[in-house]
């Protein structure tokens, strides 16, 4: 895609003005593409009036509303990078960000104002203005409409010359990891490579104008942000939002209420909303598509999300942000068997080969190794030369960490993370296969299989187990379960049932925070 993200959408804003770009259901508002243009080209002057150059840093921490997707756009036509910032930040998390990313200007929601006053603002010697989003302010502090009001003072060659200035190659957005396997970095990535992945995306499952689709995943993440929202108005799309943070049943009143095509989320996701299903069914028929990702699919939740909630067509994606989003993804038509035990082949555009993990050497088709890719790759990890040296190879290729393998056919098998697997006396255990046999168990609504330190065999299988409500079923029944189905060596040696795993905002479970928990309740060092 030679595109910029500003271009494309102008693009899209000039051939449908009058199709529905956002749906609020909070707020009841709806903005036309044409509407969502004006008010993007508005912000954009209005940053540009601040001084703010192109190449510049904005951040953002604000829930799912329009403003932020406004914001989105606006910041792409004035050549600014934008750091979406977690909204579950704690005022150190937040002050670290700041000062990592060099931003030059935070946008804010009203409600995260009381941690940002509480952040360490001596290291954050760039940032020259904080912009909250609403109309009341406190101690007289800027809004999004003062911003606005400035408009007037740039004109609009001025902002079309800016604009023009921009390479679909230049950074667009900079991205933190979530920091689970270490300190957050910031992942570059272009108008180009995000373009390329949503281009891939929208194009399999069926997006256009007058499609709409429910934003049932945070923008504060990429797979909110990009993989969603940009995606879907890159097709000309409209989007539904639910709710200012995602709930499961908000999003399915949403699909209900609108005739959303489309819904997303983490495998845990898709297990809420079956289970809110279950609670009071809605008309989910406008439903035939999304993506499930985030973690490994299990097989048995994709075939309830196909059987119960009808996507008939969802795909299951792999990527990271590192990818610029998606580096494989299945086929609507893919035969369900494949979009339940892989996560489809490579984008157009994408290369992924699988790499022995020691010797960086390709390995057959079939054998399990580290996954690497190539194609649409992040610039690097901002102001981190030697993470970037980890992560990117002198060819090009991204090390991702995650094991799998590849059929002679293309698709690609998610075995887990490469830091996941259990060493239990020597012998590696996948995660996802001891998960696996557990959802089998009808008793079974969620499962997280993990390692905890033993002194003799390095590691111990633990699962924690949620078991669907109203049932009889023990952890001895559950390990009894699995010594019919799985080797010895993967039996779990812990079992437990509780109500609730440690998740991410994006509705991620932290595996390193369940062996935390669970080496401390065992008097062990999770280190």
């Amino acid at each position: 895609m030679e595109y910029t993200i500003g271009t494309l959408f102008d693009q899209r804003a000039g051939m449908h003005p009058n199709e529905r770009a956002i749906v609020d259901i909070p707020a009841n508002v709806s903005l036309s593409y044409a509407e969502l243009k004006e008010r993007s080209d508005g912000l954009a002057k209005g940053m540009m009036s601040l001084g703010l150059e192109s190449g510049g840093h904005v951040a953002v921490m604000a829930p799912n509303c329009p403003e932020w997707i406004i914001l989105q756009l606006a910041a792409a036509k004035a050549g600014l990078i934008l750091t979406n910032l977690d909204t579950t930040s704690d005022p150190g998390k937040l002050g670290y960000l700041l000062a990592g990313s060099h931003c030059q200007a935070l946008f804010l929601a009203m409600e995260h104002w009381a941690v940002w006053e509480q952040v360490d603002k001596s290291k954050l010697n760039r940032l020259m203005h904080v912009v909250l989003f609403g109309e009341d302010a406190p101690n007289d502090a800027l809004t999004v409409y003062d911003i606005y009001q400035r408009d007037n003072q740039i004109s609009k060659t001025q902002l079309e010359e800016r604009q023009n200035s921009i390479s679909p190659h230049d950074v667009a957005c900079l991205m933190y990891t979530s920091g689970t396997t270490g300190t957050p970095k910031g992942v570059m990535n272009t108008h180009h490579g995000l373009l390329s992945t949503c281009q891939a995306s929208a194009r399999n499952q069926g997006l256009g104008p007058g499609s709409l689709i429910c934003l049932s995943v945070t923008l504060s993440h990429m797979f909110g942000c990009i993989c969603v929202a940009l995606t879907g108005l890159a097709a000309g799309a409209g989007l539904v939002i639910p709710s200012r943070t995602p709930e499961p049943a908000a999003s399915l009143d949403a699909v209900e209420a609108f005739g959303c095509m489309a819904i997303y989320g983490a495998p845990t996701s898709f297990i809420a909303m079956l289970e809110q299903q279950k609670l009071r069914a809605r008309n989910l028929s406008s439903l035939r598509t999304g993506i499930m990702a985030g973690a490994p699919c299990p097989m048995e939740v994709m075939k309830q999300v196909v059987s119960q909630l009808g996507l008939s067509n969802i795909m299951v994606g792999y990527g990271q942000t590192e990818a610029s989003s998606w580096a494989a993804l299945t086929l609507p038509d893919d035969p369900l068997e494949l979009r339940v035990s892989t996560v489809g082949r490579p984008l157009p555009g994408v290369d992924i080969k699988i790499a022995n993990p020691s010797s960086g050497e390709s390995l057959p088709p079939g054998e399990v190794g580290e996954i690497c890719c190539r194609g649409f790759n992040m610039v690097g990890y901002y102001n981190r030369p030697s993470a970037t040296a980890k992560a990117l190879d002198p060819q090009g290729w991204l090390h991702t960490g995650d094991l799998g393998a590849q059929d002679d056919a293309g698709y690609v098998r998610i075995s887990g993370r490469l830091k996941e697997v259990i060493r239990k006396g020597g012998i590696a255990v996948m995660p996802t296969v001891v998960e696996n046999a557990l959802y089998r168990h009808p008793a079974v609504q969620n499962v997280q299989v993990f390692g905890v330190p033993h002194d003799r065999l390095g590691q111990e299988v633990a699962a924690w187990v949620i078991l669907h409500g109203g049932v009889d079923c023990s952890a001895d029944d559950l390990t009894d379960w699995c010594r019919r189905k799985l080797r010895p060596v993967e039996v779990p040696d812990h079992m437990k049932l509780v109500d609730s795993f440690p998740m991410t905002s994006l509705g991620k479970v932290q595996k390193r925070r369940l062996t935390e928990l669970y080496a401390v309740e065992l008097g062990r060092s999770a280190e």
